[in-house]
């Protein structure tokens, strides 16, 4: 495992990847942490995925190359992933060279390689999930984000506020159905587990206990068969899929280890 994150004095570009659907707005208490606690060559940003806040991909288009044209070619960078965000920063460290990118490391909240369950990985949402997701997106989006705000903050100490927090960021930024339910199914056939093996530089992947979303077990099952490549790591704080964003502090120690 490449376990040394090499920086270099230049800036740094740190690119914090939103979850599915979710605004860059309700991103903004973890980055500010972050930088808060980092020295000033890091330079952050968000990056929200298609569906939400604009953000579209084009006919065909594919969500990693879709992602790839949002980062900087050849620009040392180190992506920050919540969710499928995280997801996606696998894949792309893996495959950076493709992309001509310059990936230095990730750190990856809550975030399952595979997000949905196949025969050997049980530790997942169900094909079920996924297909009333989509029905919803088409006849009762709103009722659908409602749902998925109630999973992200299941858990969590300050569940109500932070649901609150999350739709009022929904009404001031732009959902677009369509746009989602693509993204969506490009969730439902990733699996990042390959890509873990096949990882250039360190990768720290942090889970939460109570994560509705992202089963604690994945976490047991991923140290057995990529304990050679990534870093694992149990949030100190309880809280569901959301603490990051709810204790945005308590993911410094191990930004930290990955930085220092």
């Amino acid at each position: 495992m490449n376990s040394e994150l090499s920086l270099p004095r230049s800036p740094v570009d740190v690119v914090v990847i939103a979850g599915w659907s979710i605004p860059a707005a309700f991103m903004q208490p973890l980055l500010v942490v972050l930088q808060q606690h980092s020295p000033s060559s890091l330079q952050f940003r968000c990056i929200s995925l298609p569906g939400i806040d604009g953000a579209s991909l084009a006919s065909g288009q594919k969500l990693l190359d879709w992602l790839c044209t949002r980062l900087k070619p050849e620009t040392p960078t180190i992506l920050v992933g919540w969710s499928f965000g995280g997801s996606l920063a696998m894949q792309l460290m893996a495959r950076q060279a493709q992309y001509r990118l310059d990936i230095r490391g990730l750190l990856c909240l809550g975030s399952n390689p595979c997000f949905v369950q196949r025969r050997d990985w049980p530790w997942a949402i169900t094909d079920a999930t996924i297909s009333e997701f989509q029905q919803q997106l088409r006849t009762k989006p709103g009722r659908l984000l409602q749902s998925f705000a109630a999973l992200c903050t299941l858990g969590c100490k300050q569940a109500g506020r932070l649901r609150k927090s999350l739709q009022e960021c929904w009404q001031s930024a732009a959902f677009d159905a369509q746009q989602a339910a693509l993204c969506l199914e490009e969730l439902a056939l990733l699996d990042a587990r390959p890509a873990l093996n096949g990882l250039t530089g360190p990768c720290t992947l942090v889970f939460a206990e109570q994560d509705a979303i992202t089963p604690f077990a994945a976490m047991a099952e991923l140290q057995s068969q990529h304990r050679q490549t990534v870093q694992i790591r149990l949030l100190a704080s309880p809280g569901g899929h959301a603490v990051w964003l709810e204790q945005p502090q308590s993911v410094l120690s191990h930004w930290h280890e990955l930085t220092q």
